[in-house]
C-alpha cells in the first residue's frame, strides 16, 4: 500500500495516525472521516452530526502527520447469530497486529475506536475491569 498515492487500498481500509486521527477508505478514491465536533474541536461535543459537517467523505489524502498504519479485516464467512470479535489486522509497519497498550498514548486508540463507532463502522463497548475497548462488528 502506498499511503502517499492511496495506492492499493481497498474499501474498508482503515488509514490510522495513532496519535492523531483515522480515516476510512470508502472506495473510488475516497475518504470518510469525523475532523471535527459541533464546538469546532477534536475533543468533546456529542456523539453523531450535529451540524451536518462534522462526518465528511473526500478525496484520498496523506494526511499532514502522516499514516502510520493501514488496518484492513480479514474477510471472514459470518454464521447467523454469530457474535464474534472482530479481529483488526495491520498489514503495514513491521507486520505486527497493534495492541491497546502499545498505542494507547493518552487514550487516543479508544477514541479513534469510538470515531469508527460514529461512522457506523464498528460497535465499541468498554471492559472497565481490563480498561480496554471490546470492538464488535457493527
Amino acid at each position: 500500500i502506498n499511503t502517499r498515492t492511496g495506492g492499493g487500498l481497498q474499501r474498508g481500509d482503515i488509514l490510522l495516525n495513532i496519535y492523531y486521527h483515522v480515516a476510512v477508505y470508502v472506495g473510488n478514491g475516497n475518504v470518510v472521516q469525523a475532523s471535527v465536533n459541533e464546538l469546532g474541536t477534536a475533543i468533546g461535543g456529542k456523539a453523531g452530526d450535529q451540524t451536518g459537517r462534522e462526518i465528511e467523505i473526500k478525496p484520498y489524502y496523506l494526511y499532514k502527520k502522516g499514516w502510520h498504519e493501514v488496518l484492513r479485516y480479514p474477510e471472514q464467512k459470518v454464521k447467523n447469530g454469530d457474535d464474534e470479535m472482530v479481529e483488526i489486522i495491520k498489514i503495514e509497519s513491521n507486520g505486527k497486529v497493534p495492541t491497546v497498550n502499545a498505542i494507547n498514548k493518552d487514550d487516543n486508540y479508544f477514541v479513534k475506536l469510538r470515531d469508527l463507532a460514529a461512522l457506523g463502522l464498528l460497535k465499541v463497548d468498554y471492559n472497565k475491569a481490563t480498561k480496554r475497548p471490546i470492538v464488535n462488528k457493527a
